[in-house]
C-alpha cells in the first residue's frame, strides 16, 4: 500500500509541474497575441538570452521574433519557459 500511496504522489506532482508549465505558456501566448503581428517585443529567456525585435509569426505552440540584433527570425516555443514579455519593446530613435 505504501508503494502505491507513493506513485500517487509522484504523479500528482509530476502533473502539477505540467500544469504549471502550461499555465506560464497559455500566459505568454496570451501576451504574445495580444501585441499581435508586427507588434514590438522583449522576450527575456531563463538562461539569460534576451531577444528584441517584431513578432513574425504567432503559432499554437510557438512564435517568430524578427530579432533587431542578430538580424534574423528566431522561433521561441511557448513551452521554453519564457520568463517575462513585457508589454512593450521601446525602441527610440536618437538624432
Amino acid at each position: 500500500m505504501r508503494r502505491f500511496v507513493s506513485w500517487i504522489q509522484i504523479a500528482l506532482l509530476c502533473s502539477g509541474a505540467s500544469f504549471a508549465q502550461s499555465s506560464q505558456a497559455a500566459n505568454i501566448e496570451r501576451q504574445v497575441r495580444k501585441i499581435g503581428l508586427g507588434g514590438n517585443i522583449t522576450v527575456y529567456m531563463p538562461d539569460g538570452h534576451e531577444y528584441y525585435g517584431s513578432i513574425g509569426r504567432i503559432g499554437t505552440d510557438d512564435f517568430a521574433v524578427n530579432e533587431v540584433d542578430l538580424r534574423r527570425e528566431v522561433t521561441l516555443r511557448y513551452l521554453d519557459g519564457c520568463r517575462r514579455v513585457p508589454r512593450r519593446f521601446v525602441h527610440q530613435v536618437h538624432d
